[in-house]
């Protein structure tokens, strides 16, 4: 409480001892200041607030200190704001159920439901897409960047149609990048990186050719819906697990441990399929769709856990 205390003093002085010292601009300025520190000395108080179910962090942007905090679950917020203002609720999403089971999503949204629907997709992906899967290219720890850039150059070389590539880091990203957009505009194709320009005008000009390749981040995984010969080629880097030493993904290891259970298969397995099949969705948007998707990743088809991946896409 000293560090708190010692703001609002500070607030307090500043405020009391500068009244009628200065001209009514630089008098309005400083009020500004002197009500943002008091902000601030509001927000630590929280933050250094003793609060069971909240991880806290902090964060370097720049040149500025962010604290950060959040709820391990949000569950705890649903249930006391949401659940008691509706006789009933409706949660839909192509993405709410692992190998059939609605269990993980349940328990991190803190709801039980009474009743449960898995509709099927209405496309045929097993006649929509070729897939493949490439081997030998290592990601996990930043290497294998170039065997990337090369499958993605290759692919484009063949001007099926509009490419997404999806990566789930930014300086890999950053580094494919510099080693592919040349290239590609020499092969008389449209690269765009994420960054550049507002990912709404990026999507417009790809659906508006065929000759696009788009990479992309978090962001990309999901709500893109681009048909026809405009993309062609989804090609996922990477499969999408959380990093585990996030605060949030480490919070919620601690407490499955904690109560006994295993963080990967409960946690960081599903939570990445869930992720996997928003991406492996980017590709077909109708029934007449059809195209390729490349996963980079060779653990998709040498771990055991591999198989979780392919069987929440093609069923």
């Amino acid at each position: 409480m000293f560090v708190q205390q010692t703001l609002r003093s500070l607030v307090e002085d500043i405020r009391t001892s500068t009244m009628g010292l200065f001209k009514e601009d630089e008098e309005l300025e400083l009020k500004a200041s002197v009500t943002k520190l008091k902000h601030f000395a509001d927000g630590l108080e929280i933050f250094l607030e003793d609060m069971d179910g909240f991880v806290r962090w902090p964060e370097i942007e720049e040149k500025r200190i962010a604290l950060r905090m959040s709820p391990i679950y949000p569950r705890d917020f649903i249930r006391e704001n949401i659940v008691p203002e509706y006789n009933s609720i409706i949660v839909t999403s192509a993405t709410l159920s692992v190998s059939g089971d609605f269990g993980f999503t349940e328990k991190i949204l803190g709801l039980e439901a009474s009743a449960k629907l898995s509709v099927p997709s209405p496309f045929d992906l097993s006649s929509q897409i070729a897939m493949e899967i490439k081997k030998g290219i290592n990601l996990v720890n930043g290497e294998g960047i170039d065997k990337l850039a090369s499958v993605i150059t290759d692919e484009a070389s063949k001007k099926d149609g509009g490419i997404l590539t999806l990566f789930t880091s930014r300086d890999v990203m950053k580094k494919t990048w510099e080693l592919t957009a040349e290239k590609l505009r020499n092969l008389g194709l449209n690269p765009m990186i994420q960054g550049e320009m507002p990912s709404r005008t990026m999507l417009d000009i790809m659906r508006e050719g065929k000759d696009s390749v788009l990479f992309g981040l978090d962001s990309f995984w999901e709500g893109v819906d681009i048909k026809g010969d405009s993309l062609k080629c989804l090609i996922i880097t990477k499969l999408p697990f959380e990093v585990p030493t996030e605060p949030i993904v480490l919070a919620r290891a601690e407490d499955i441990e904690k109560n006994g259970g295993n963080p990967f298969y409960e946690y960081s397995l599903p939570r990445a399929v869930l992720k996997f099949k928003q991406g492996f969705g980017r590709l077909i948007r109708s029934r007449t769709d059809k195209g390729r998707v490349i996963v980079c990743d060779e653990r998709i088809e040498i771990k055991n856990y591999g198989r979780r991946f392919l069987e929440n896409v093609f069923k």
